[in-house]
């Protein structure tokens, strides 16, 4: 086999292993990585601080908030002492939160 068609070969490999790398890492990103409006998770964990005693607490959060489910998120909150964040964990990928985590700092 020529050194060129040698070449060719290696060329189309190298480019079909990138593609098919690419197209793995591009699917999974796009089907775990799921947003809920900002202000709906803000307006659920009012009512949760609400609920847990913090009837005057406002919380801020982005315009979209990156749904991962088991890590620790965090918003803006006012009105709540000195605290300035509340911390919370996504229980599931439908947006719902784990009232049990939900933490004013």
């Amino acid at each position: 086999m020529s050194p060129t068609r040698l070449l060719t070969r290696a060329s189309w490999l190298l480019a079909a292993a990138t593609f098919l790398v690419g197209c793995a890492h591009t699917t999974r990103v796009a089907t775990l990585n799921r947003v809920a409006a900002g202000s709906s998770v803000a307006a659920a964990l009012e009512n949760r601080l609400a609920a847990n005693g913090m009837p005057h607490a406002h919380v801020f959060c982005a315009e979209t908030v990156l749904i991962s489910v088991g890590r620790v998120n965090s918003c803006r909150i006012l009105g709540a002492g000195p605290r300035g964040r509340v911390h919370f964990v996504f229980r599931n990928y439908s947006g719902d939160i784990k009232d049990s985590s939900v933490i004013a700092r």
